[in-house]
């Protein structure tokens, strides 16, 4: 994976508390490298899914994602 790709996830990361917490947020990124954004993706559902697991027993969230 390209650093770069860790230097945008690290600073984007506050983020996804946010968007569980009812915030909209967007994260617009730009670039031609297809396997790039791909992964920047995965990596913030993956967070995002993380926060869930610890707050299981304190909220139910309902999850719908579109690309």
């Amino acid at each position: 994976m390209f650093s770069f790709i860790a230097d945008i996830f690290e600073d984007t990361t506050p983020f996804a508390p946010s968007v569980l917490e009812g915030y909209n947020v967007c994260i617009f990124a730009y670039g031609n490298r297809r396997e790039t954004c791909v992964s920047f993706i995965f990596r913030t559902l993956e967070k995002m899914f993380d926060i869930i697991k610890e707050r299981q027993k304190l909220y139910r969230y309902d999850i719908s994602v579109t690309v």
